[in-house]
């Protein structure tokens, strides 16, 4: 979910391109959740998210990854200086990002960005 919202708001990348890669790659693919997944976190269909909710993901990281496991794991850049305590990149001493210059893009631009889009995409016509 936050790779969609992530690909979808951060990128604009629309949820069609994320959805057919993951239908591609996954080896447990299922049309019906994958489909719906994307449109949700896109903020289109039957049941969306709002356009409006983008995910942070250094929050969700500090929610879900709190020890930056997951990170570590997926994210070779990723160098804890500590085991435990998500702090993420410049938030608080104790773990060590080590190319911040190398970051896609910034979440409250990419946000505000995103807001802009969608949000005239959304009451177009």
């Amino acid at each position: 979910m936050l790779a969609a919202s992530f690909l979808v708001k951060h990128l604009l990348i629309p949820w069609r391109e994320g959805a057919a890669w993951f239908w591609d790659t996954l080896v447990d693919a299922d049309l019906a959740n994958n489909t719906m997944g994307w449109q949700w976190s896109a903020g289109c269909g039957a049941d969306a998210a709002p356009y409006f909710r983008i995910f942070n993901p250094v929050t969700q990281g500090e929610r879900f990854d709190p020890d930056g496991n997951y990170v570590r794991r997926w994210y070779r850049s990723w160098r804890p200086f500590r085991t435990s305590g998500y702090t993420g990149p410049g938030k608080r001493p104790g773990w060590c990002w080590e190319d911040v210059s190398t970051a896609i893009v910034e979440h409250a631009a990419a946000r505000k960005r995103a807001l802009a889009a969608l949000g005239a995409r959304s009451f177009a016509g």
